[in-house]
């Protein structure tokens, strides 16, 4: 695009601003002295037409046209818009038109009757050839002035500077007649056929030329005039003496001789005195500016070598290498560290290209480098030395100059940390995954072993024979069996809830029935008296029946295991602040201490009491109690006033905005009792296998058992079964592998019976087929329960997943 497309000025400050004030000032001048001419012809006034009495008048014609181009320039310098633009153009057309057939009418003598179109002049009047008709001055200046104007924002650089050349015409132009009126030489503006013009009109057409050379800083005279450089500041302060100090010379010589005061040869040596003198003076000015602004450019250079050397020590001194490139890709600085790096000095570096092997191939981004320098935004990335065996952070940042610099780190170091702490994560969640398949395995091999007992508890506690000085035994075996059951399914929770993967299954519950259930539950204990009290009105969390149960039924055994028999608990419920339900469990036992609260919620910490490890446990209750109440968007805390003084556990659940009704299969019928199924039973354990076999046999169902996976696919051609209860590790295979190879056959009436919990072993399960899910030891009643309601559903039919947490 040219240059002259946009205003730009390239000069700014006060000079540019300057320069566009007095063009302002000059339009106003030529609209004001086109405008009072106007309003002499009006008015009849020849005062208002010529300033002197007597003298040379403006002409209509030429008030018009100082009318026409003073708006054209007023226009051009402020307008922005098409509209404003072509308006300025053709009112310096319509200028420059009257201009260019009155010149005409002046060298041919031919009449084109412009001369008297708006009003009618006299024949006679001083200076003028015709009546009504401008002198030549002001037609030439006219033809140049609009010229001038329409070549003001030309595309090409050359016809702007005719525009500036025809701007400087019209100023000589316009300063003949005002000299002439100055020093009384009525020649420079009274010769009809040359010089006519009025004083308005020459003072009108200065400011017209004044201002065309003053609108545009950015070009010709005005570009060096308000250029900051000292060529500038010469120019601003030297160019308008010399200019005024010939006219000032004459006037005095002139008014001297005229009033007698000398004659003419004294005046001619004074005026040449006055000029040799005012130069002299004009040159020591000059030269003592100069030297100013000399001494100024060597304190800035020394300023900005002392800038360089301190920019250059800092750079030396920084543990980064540095280097910087001008927008042509030369190295323009180097710093110590990237010498020794590059194993060359600055003296070869400086003003060559970056080296292509910098920091060794292919370690410098050379393509970000370009692209750094085109799009002149920060670039950053790191990059492997290979040659040096050494990682590098490189960060660029473009600089105003059009080079970019360069910053380079060796991060050796923290990449080695980095990968150390990616390998010891990497080895932690090995560790981690090894101790969750640990406590699996453990959980199938501790649980295996259990199944038969609790299988057999139940016959032999109902046993018509069974003495009665052995019931109590059996009864304590069974609470013994049960509560390594609990200690298991604790140590499962807790790695479920480590590995984020405890799920709930929320629902509304009624906090109420809950702890209802839960007491009568310890109750059976008959050990300590618990009195239940219910005070809060809002009553309903949204949240998973079994896991609230969990948490009290923890709160109300840790409370009776610590509480004597003399003492008592209360579970006591209150409305909370917030559309809260608090529920506090208070115990009369050992109590805590405030050591002890601090690491209370902490998984395996029991406290240091002697009957704190009197009463066995692992300590994992109170933990997951924490976790299971935070997933329920709740809290719980301990406060105890210190030892033997008892404890209070209290817990805080967000209550339900409405009461939700228990759903209606609560109260529904039991699915009716199945009978006469012809079970497949799949166990390698044999204890367990004989005891599964004797309970189903019990509930009145044909059972073929068998104990690996080989044997089961066997019994399945051979004999008409249909229904599926297997374990999952066999020693031929695997319980999954034989359910997917006999799912169209027990879809919907398959049950897995594993020693394995977690929610991976559950879920494979039922991506096999299995329909439901039970973790060894399973309860009979669980057993039977399962049966019944799978035999109710229509095959292939799902409830929800689970497993059993005995």
């Amino acid at each position: 695009m040219p240059d002259a497309a946009v205003k730009v000025y390239p000069v700014p400050g006060l000079p540019a601003r300057a320069s566009q004030r007095a063009a302002y000032a000059a339009a106003l001048v030529v609209l004001a002295a086109g405008g009072m001419g106007l309003t002499g012809w009006i008015v009849g006034s020849d005062s208002l037409k010529s300033i002197s009495p007597g003298g040379v008048t403006m002409k209509a014609n030429s008030a018009v046209g100082l009318v026409l181009v003073g708006t054209s320039l007023l226009l051009q310098l402020g307008g922005v818009g098409r509209v404003v633009v072509w308006t300025a153009k053709a009112a310096a057309a319509v200028a420059a038109l009257l201009g260019g057939l009155t010149l005409v009418e002046h060298l041919t003598g031919v009449s084109f009757g412009i001369d008297q179109w708006l009003f009618t002049e006299l024949p006679g009047a001083p200076g003028t050839t015709a009546p009504g008709r401008m002198g030549p001055p002001a037609s030439i200046c006219f033809l140049l002035g609009g010229l001038a104007l329409a070549l003001l924002d030309a595309p090409e650089r050359r016809q702007r500077l005719l525009a500036q050349l025809f701007a400087l015409v019209v100023c000589c132009i316009g300063v003949v007649p005002i000299i002439g009126y100055l020093y009384g030489m009525d020649r420079l503006y009274a010769v009809p056929k040359y010089t006519g013009t009025a004083l308005p009109t020459a003072v009108a057409l200065f400011a017209l030329g004044l201002g065309l050379v003053c609108g545009r800083p950015n070009v010709g005279v005005m570009r060096i005039l308000c250029s900051p450089d000292p060529g500038g500041l010469m120019a601003r302060r030297f160019l308008l003496p010399a200019l005024l100090l010939p006219f000032l010379s004459a006037w005095i010589r002139t008014y001297g001789e005229s009033r007698g005061w000398f004659d003419a040869e004294i005046g001619r040596a004074g005026s040449v005195l006055f000029l040799s003198l005012c130069s002299m003076l004009l040159i020591l000015i000059g030269a003592r500016l100069v030297s100013a602004l000399e001494r100024k450019r060597k304190a800035a250079e020394q300023q900005r070598e002392e800038l360089n050397a301190r920019t250059n020590q800092i750079l030396d001194n920084i543990n980064d290498g540095f280097f910087a490139i001008d927008g042509a890709g030369r190295l323009t600085h180097v710093n110590r560290q990237a010498e020794e790096l590059w194993g060359r000095g600055r003296a070869d570096l400086i003003g060559q290209a970056l080296p292509e092997d910098s920091l060794g191939p292919p370690a410098l981004d050379l393509g970000a480098h370009a692209e750094a320098l085109r799009d002149r935004k920060p670039r950053h990335y790191e990059v492997f030395a290979e040659p040096l065996g050494r990682w590098f952070d490189v960060s660029l940042y473009p600089e105003e100059t059009g080079g970019l610099a360069c910053f380079f780190r060796d991060i050796t170091h923290r990449k080695s940390v980095e990968a150390a702490l990616v390998q010891a994560k990497d080895e932690a969640e090995r560790a981690n995954r090894a101790k969750s398949d640990f406590l699996a395995t453990l959980s199938h091999e501790l649980r295996t072993p259990l199944a038969p007992v609790m299988l057999t508890l139940p016959y032999v506690e109902t046993h018509p024979e069974l003495p009665a000085e052995l019931r109590s035994h059996v009864e304590s075996i069974r609470r013994n069996v049960e509560l390594e059951i609990r200690l298991i399914s604790d140590l499962l929770d807790l790695t479920r809830v480590e590995r984020g993967k405890l799920q709930l299954e929320k629902t509304e519950v009624d906090l109420h029935g809950v702890l209802h259930s839960v007491v009568e539950i310890c109750r059976e204990a008959e050990s300590v008296p618990i009195t239940l009290e219910l005070a809060a009105t809002r009553h309903y969390v949204h949240g998973d029946p079994a896991r609230l149960h969990q948490v009290f039924w923890n709160l109300l055994t840790n409370a009776q295991k610590f509480t004597d028999r003399s003492g008592r608990i209360m579970v006591l419920t209150r409305q909370a602040e917030g559309h809260a339900i608090s529920v506090s469990v208070t115990d009369t036992g050992v109590g805590l201490t405030p050591e002890l609260r601090s690491r209370l919620f902490v998984a395996f910490e029991q406290g240091e009491s002697k009957s704190a490890r009197q009463k066995g446990g692992l300590g994992l209750g109170l933990a997951i109690c924490r976790k299971i109440l935070e997933m329920h968007a709740g809290t719980i805390t301990a406060w105890s006033e210190g030892t033997g003084r008892g404890a209070t556990f209290t817990v805080v659940l967000p209550t339900s905005p409405r009461v939700a009704t228990p759903p209606a299969e609560d109260g529904a019928e039991p699915p009716p009792a199945s009978e006469g199924l012809r079970v497949l039973l799949v166990e390698d354990h044999q204890p367990t296998l004989e005891a599964m076999a004797r309970v189903l046999r019990a509930l009145g169902h044909q059972v073929t058992a068998v104990s690996t996976a080989g044997e089961a696919r066997v019994a399945a051609g051979r004999d008409d079964c249909n229904f599926l209860i297997s374990d999952l590790g066999l020693p031929d295979g695997s319980g999954l592998d034989i359910m997917m190879d006999l799912r169209e056959r027990f879809e919907g009436h398959a049950i897995a019976l594993s020693g394995y919990g977690m929610e991976a072993d559950v879920l494979a399960a039922k991506n096999a087929g299995f329909t439901e899910h039970l973790t060894k030891p399973a309860r009979i009643a669980l057993l039977r329960t399962t049966i019944d309601r799978l035999c109710s559903e229509r095959p292939g039919a799902r409830r929800r997943e689970g497993s059993e947490v005995a």
